[in-house]
């Protein structure tokens, strides 16, 4: 005898809530897995016909499963989570997102790629392997695994901590461009350390510029002017709109150029944010600037989110961050 759609979707709720139960520590039961325990090797097809692996080599990339459904309202609640999470660390971290097959079909989740602009892999556990071998008992269900094939994070909240977890799987990756951390004195005698200030605002845009670029190349290179009067102002308006939440410091080149040349820049123009004079190089040489203006952006795990060298850099760079 078939069971009705009813008795199915009672025994998903059921699962569901028995999951919740378990994994809050009101059963006594031991999980098959566990944060600091290897990830379960597995093999998987995607919708689109790609099969990947588990991330069990240390050479790989670290993973984070969602184990989803398409009437799971938490699952649909966290969708803009998970798509802004994959425009962050898509590029260093292979994301999965896991329908678990119950009262859902193929057709079911296209409409909802396409609704939720779902652009990582997909894949339909129709067989329930993946749900038996991570021990899923409800949805949303997330897991990190890092390069190693470690767990580092499980659970149903797309929150704080799984942010934490993923921040720390991209920072570790070998593909990630870690920003070299420097100090350095400000014109107002201040120490700027980038580290330190990570550690506060989350975020800093590091504005490298050379005080003679507008006026010395107007005519000999006015594309290269050009670039420096709009990144500065582009820098400007920027500081004023985030300045409360991400830290700016400018950082004038020694080349051709005397401490004394940059404090007249910050003067003539007014500029509102730090900005320090690079006697020896130190930072220019650890970012490899060679184009003026550069402009760096440090996101608080300490990863380069985006470098622009010229002065196309809008609010978008930062949105992302």
């Amino acid at each position: 005898m078939r069971a009705s759609t009813t008795s199915l979707g009672m025994q998903a709720t059921m699962l569901f809530l028995f999951g919740v139960l378990t994994q809050t520590g009101t059963s006594n039961a031991a999980p098959a897995i566990a944060v600091g325990h290897p990830s379960p090797h597995f093999e998987v097809t995607t919708m689109s016909g790609r099969r990947i692996s588990a991330a069990i080599k240390g050479d790989a990339k670290p993973m984070y499963l969602k184990f989803w459904a398409t009437w799971c309202a938490a699952c649909i609640a966290e969708m803009p989570h998970f798509v802004d999470a994959h425009e962050r660390f898509g590029a260093n971290i292979e994301f999965v997102a896991i329908n678990v097959a119950i009262n859902d079909s193929p057709e079911r989740i296209e409409r909802a790629r396409s609704e939720y602009n779902l652009e990582m892999p997909i894949v339909f556990d129709q067989s329930g392997e993946l749900w038996s071998k991570f021990d899923i008992f409800g949805t949303p269900t997330h897991v990190v695994i890092d390069a190693s094939g470690e767990i580092t994070y499980i659970g149903h909240a797309a929150g704080e901590a799984l942010d934490q977890a993923l921040e720390s799987a991209y920072s570790g990756t070998p593909t990630a461009d870690k920003a070299p951390d420097f100090s350095i004195e400000t014109l107002d005698g201040e120490v700027f350390s980038l580290s330190k200030e990570l550690a506060g605002a989350g975020t800093v845009s590091i504005f490298f510029f050379s005080p003679w670029c507008e006026s010395y190349v107007k005519d000999s290179y006015p594309d290269m002017a050009r670039e420096c009067v709009e990144a500065r102002q582009n820098i400007a308006e920027l500081h004023e709109m985030l300045g409360d939440r991400v830290r700016f410091v400018g950082i004038g080149s020694r080349y051709s150029a005397r401490a004394e040349s940059t404090q007249f820049y910050r003067d003539k123009h007014d500029i509102k944010f730090p900005l320090a004079f690079d006697a020896t190089d130190q930072v220019f040489r650890a970012y490899k600037v060679r184009h003026f203006p550069t402009i760096i952006i440090v996101g608080r795990n300490g990863v380069i989110r985006h470098r622009v060298e010229g002065s196309n850099i809008g609010l978008a760079a930062f949105d992302s961050t």
